[in-house]
Parts: structure tokens; C-alpha cells; sequence
């Protein structure tokens, strides 16, 4: 875990956006956030589908747009005996990670690629963020309809893919930021333990958010992880993420039962990522700042209680939407972005933590 520098309550983004134009999509971030940008996901755009986005490489997927199968063709041997090879290639050295499967191409992100270009001079903080493995062996499936998951050949493959992309993509971000965040999107396991998902324990839809933070560890980020929806918390915080990002406006009630562990997580280093900020368009348009900063004052003091004070918490704490903006009007998502920085800079200010202190 890595307590300093603490966020201190500043404002950060999700990841999607709902713009056409990534120009345009990263102004917006940066008018709002420029102490903790992040780069801009545009759905709108197939090529940067949650799905697909960082399959490209994976063996038994296609090159195309959707790519949502996968087929054990003719060559499906070759195309993994090929994958561990180049996979063992960059692990042991033996190929740069930049020389590889491993890159996520421009055409894939580039939102990821206009950051790099347009950012003049670190920031504190800087965020990317990588479809999680969970979601995405779940989300794809075989040609008779089943979900890549139950094929441990292709688990395993994808988990590595993804993490050595995390990797790059930290290094990628690296000359950007005092400290490059990589938040792992794994909206999945809100689903575990209902009829759909019934064998699948949650301990082992965490061994590859493990691989996933290990190899953004070794990138020298900070890895996160993103749940936008309620889980086992006290099992996910004890996977170590650096950072724990969650939907504090719909479900704070399930994630304080587990405060206890929460607490804990807090003591060892851990942060929290609070998700105050609805992304439901009738309950955004219904809580403007100020009522959505009293949600969080009482959230905090029932988590806290007599262990930690709210200011404590918040020195540990961003503040967030509860989920990304891609699905919004790009109206709704402007103004949760504005609600967003609005009720840092309340809870900052009441908290005497100026907005221009040093991070």
C-alpha cells in the first residue's frame, strides 16, 4: 500500500465520456481536473467498446471491430503456443514490452495516445484504466455461445494479456504524472453470487485482478479497481488494490457493512475512490452539490465512527461519479463532471484544504 501523497479529496473521472470528438472530450477534462486527469474512452466509437478495447492480440480472437467470439480454429494451438512465447519474451526481457502484442494501439485508445501528446508537465495525478478480466471473459463468447471464461486456456491467455497491457499502458503514462493511476474497470462482480454466475466464487474472480495489480505495480502505478455496483467488499479489499473505487450514492449501504475491513484497508495505506456523484439521469438532475455533500458527510461519519474523523477520510479519499458518463447526454455528463469538481471544492474548503495546496 502507499499512503502518500494522499489525494486529499480531489476530483477524478471515471473513464467514458460521451463525446464524439476526443479534442474536444479531453478539454473538458482538463478545463475541470487538470491536477487529475485521465484520458478520454469514447464508446461511441466500436473500436473502444468496453469489450474489445484491449483485446487485440489475444489468441483466438479476430482483428475485427466486434470481435465478441472466440473460435478454436484449425491454428488455435499455433496461435497460443505463439502467445506464451512472446508473452515469456517480455517477461524474461528477452523482447521490449513496446515491441509487442502487448501495446494498445492508437486505434484502439486514442484518447490514451492525445494525453500524452497535449499534457505539458506532470501532473500529481494521472489516471488510465483497463477493461477488467472478469468482464471481459464474461462478456465474450464462443462460437456456441459460452462464455470465454469456462475455457481456462483462454482465461488464462486473456488474464496475461490484460496485464501486461496494464503495464504498458502505465509505463506509456508515466512521464505524465507524479503518480499515474490505473484503475481496473470490473463491473462484473456485482454479479457474482446470483444465478448467472454460481460458479464462480469470488476468490477466484480475484486471482486475475491480483495479476493485474502485480504487473501495474511493477510499472510503478498505482493499481485500483472499480466496482460500479455492490460486491464482496471486505474480500476485494483485501486483494490490495491502491486504490478502492465504489458507488457511494447507491450503494453505500452494502459497501458499510463491511466498515470493519474498510477500516482496516484504511489503516494499512489503502484509498478510497467515492462515487457520490449519480450517473442515473433522474437522480443526478434530483441532488445538486450541496445535498450531495451532506450524503457524504453522513456516509463518512457512520463509516468512520470514532476511528477515523472526516477530514481524516477525505485525505484519503478522491471524489468521483459513481460511474463513467459514456451512457449521458453529453449534457448530463457536463454536468456531473461540474458536480463532480463542485463538491470537492465544498468538501475541500469546508475541511480548510485549499484547492491550490500542494498535492
Amino acid at each position: 500500500m502507499r499512503p502518500d501523497p494522499l489525494p486529499r479529496g480531489m476530483p477524478l473521472f471515471i473513464g467514458s465520456l460521451p463525446f464524439s470528438d476526443h479534442k474536444r472530450a479531453l478539454h473538458e477534462v482538463l478545463r475541470r481536473t487538470p491536477q487529475s486527469p485521465h484520458w478520454v474512452q469514447l464508446p461511441v466509437r466500436p473500436e473502444e467498446g468496453f469489450l474489445v478495447q484491449f483485446l487485440d492480440g489475444a489468441p483466438g480472437f479476430g482483428s475485427g471491430v466486434e470481435h465478441r467470439l472466440f473460435r478454436q480454429s484449425p491454428t488455435w494451438e499455433e496461435e497460443l503456443l505463439g502467445f506464451y512465447e512472446e508473452y515469456l519474451e517480455v517477461s524474461e526481457g528477452r523482447r521490449s514490452l513496446n515491441e509487442s502484442r502487448f501495446v494498445v494501439g492508437p486505434h484502439r485508445a486514442p484518447g490514451l495516445y492525445l494525453l500524452r501528446e497535449l499534457l505539458s508537465g506532470p501532473r500529481p495525478f494521472v489516471k488510465g484504466q483497463i477493461s477488467g478480466p472478469l468482464t471481459v471473459l464474461l462478456g465474450v463468447h464462443d462460437q456456441d455461445g459460452r462464455s470465454a471464461y469456462y475455457d481456462e486456456q483462454v482465461r488464462d491467455a486473456v488474464v496475461k494479456l490484460l496485464a501486461l497491457k496494464a503495464r504498458w499502458q502505465a509505463e506509456f503514462l508515466a512521464p505524465l504524472g507524479g503518480r499515474i493511476l490505473l484503475f481496473v474497470d470490473e463491473p462484473a462482480l456485482g454479479g457474482l453470487g446470483s444465478s448467472a454466475y454460481i460458479s464462480i466464487s469470488t476468490q477466484e474472480a480475484l486471482e486475475g485482478l491480483k495479476v493485474l495489480f502485480s504487473s501495474i505495480r511493477e510499472a510503478g502505478a498505482w493499481p485500483g479497481v472499480h466496482v460500479c455496483a455492490n460486491t464482496d467488499w471486505g474480500a476485494l479489499v483485501e486483494a490490495s488494490p491502491d486504490i478502492v473505487s465504489f458507488d457511494a450514492f447507491s450503494f453505500f449501504d452494502r459497501f458499510v457493512l463491511y466498515r470493519e475491513a474498510v477500516l482496516d484497508y484504511l489503516d494499512k495505506g489503502g484509498l478510497l475512490a467515492w462515487g457520490i456523484v449519480p450517473t442515473d439521469v433522474e437522480a443526478l438532475r434530483e441532488n445538486g452539490p450541496e445535498s450531495l455533500m451532506d450524503r457524504w458527510w453522513g456516509q463518512v461519519r457512520e463509516l468512520g465512527a470514532a476511528r477515523y474523523s472526516p477530514g481524516d477520510i477525505l485525505e484519503r479519499s478522491f471524489l468521483t461519479p459513481s460511474c463513467g458518463l459514456g451512457g449521458l447526454s453529453e449534457e448530463d455528463a457536463i454536468r456531473a463532471m461540474d458536480y463532480t469538481v463542485q463538491v470537492s471544492e465544498g468538501l475541500r474548503n469546508s475541511l480548510g484544504m485549499s484547492n491550490s495546496d500542494e498535492i
